[in-house]
């Protein structure tokens, strides 16, 4: 269902997710699925995976200071 979703809200602003492979500090760029969720690359990660970064801070979406609320269409 994440995969779907193409916004998360974050300090009560919509942010488009970031795909995998469009990471702004992506240091692996060979394509290939990601190594936590699987999901393919330029694909959007599945929820809660480690290596989703947060659209607003740039850094881990599951541990950054940014509050995600939910994600939204």
């Amino acid at each position: 269902m994440a995969r779907k979703r193409k916004s998360v809200k974050l300090n009560g602003r919509a942010w488009q997710r970031v795909r995998w492979g469009d990471e702004q500090h992506h240091l692996n760029r060979e394509p290939r699925a990601c190594p936590d969720c699987g999901t393919a690359w330029g694909e959007l990660h599945l929820r809660f995976c480690q290596h989703e970064e947060c659209p607003r801070c740039s850094g881990q979406l599951i541990s950054c200071n940014c509050e995600p609320q939910e994600t939204i269409r």
